[in-house]
């Protein structure tokens, strides 16, 4: 059994679920059915396992290669780890394992970025604080406990040096690079466009998939926050129907109303990520600079 075809790598709360789950529908495509098993990213991985965390993690070669084996000798394989972006060794790994592998990446604006990531920690019921004393945590540098929700709603964010691992080892053609507010107006033409990066034919998509990120939050915050860190929600996802799984999120989880972000924390986020945009402005050749402006 080879290695995946193609990987989704990030970033965190940019839709990649959404995307994930539209190209599995492809006949042409076997996506994983464990989305995130985070094979290539065990420098990350540690922090997780010490914090005792619930999360996916395929710790060998045969385990991972297994998730695949459904998959016919027509389809191409593919995966989404968006772990893979924020580790420092998953880029390098993933081209060991396979130098042609297409890689496709989507980037949030930030300072979004990091709020949405917030309130999904809110909806899991792992977040207490406030937003703005949340992003105004200490930030410990990588590799130390990078994995705790209170310093990536800030490091998640910092695509540059991410985006650049990627670009320093696969060709440029290889790497398809997503906006998140892009693939939000035109969901279906960037499906069609990464089915012709993965040279399968567009036409096989279904008509029409939904684009979906509407945060909602946990009926019962301590009960959600148990049953996450225990691991039964994931155990759960893994036994339970599909049907069953979407019939309790429907009773499970209720829509939340976003308060916009104050100003004074806009600032700070700002300021916080100005520099890192820059960077990733200048090695995209692409203008960002509407992420740094009063926009949210």
């Amino acid at each position: 059994m080879k290695y995946p075809d193609f990987f989704i790598v990030g970033a965190m709360k940019s839709a990649t679920t959404s995307v994930y789950q539209a190209l599995a529908q492809h006949p042409q495509l076997y996506l994983s059915p464990i989305k995130e098993p985070n094979y290539f990213c065990n420098d990350i991985i540690q922090t997780r396992i010490q914090q005792q965390d619930s999360w996916n993690y395929i710790p060998t070669i045969e385990a991972y290669l297994a998730l695949f084996n459904q998959a016919n000798s027509t389809q191409k394989c593919g995966e989404a780890s968006v772990s893979y972006l924020l580790s420092h060794i998953a880029a390098e790994k993933i081209y060991q394992a396979n130098p042609q592998a297409k890689i496709i990446m989507i980037l949030r604006n930030p300072i979004q970025r990091a709020y949405s990531h917030y309130q999904m920690a809110c909806a899991f019921g792992i977040e207490t604080e406030s937003f703005s004393s949340a992003i105004r945590r200490p930030i410990i540098q990588y590799p130390y406990m990078i994995y705790q929700h209170w310093n990536l709603y800030l490091m998640a964010g910092l695509y540059y040096a991410a985006v650049k691992r990627y670009l320093d080892y696969f060709p440029a053609q290889q790497v398809s690079i997503i906006f998140y507010d892009q693939l939000q107006k035109q969901f279906q033409q960037i499906l069609f466009n990464i089915c012709h990066q993965l040279e399968v034919s567009p036409e096989l998509l279904p008509n029409s998939i939904p684009f979906s990120m509407t945060a909602k939050q946990a009926r019962f915050s301590y009960l959600n926050r148990y049953l996450y860190q225990s691991g039964i929600k994931k155990s759960l996802s893994v036994y339970l129907p599909r049907s069953w799984i979407n019939f309790f999120k429907n009773y499970y989880y209720q829509p939340i109303h976003s308060p916009q972000i104050s100003i004074t924390d806009q600032h700070f986020l700002q300021q916080f990520f100005a520099d890192d945009i820059l960077n990733l402005s200048q090695l995209l050749n692409t203008d960002l600079t509407d992420w740094l402006r009063d926009s949210i």
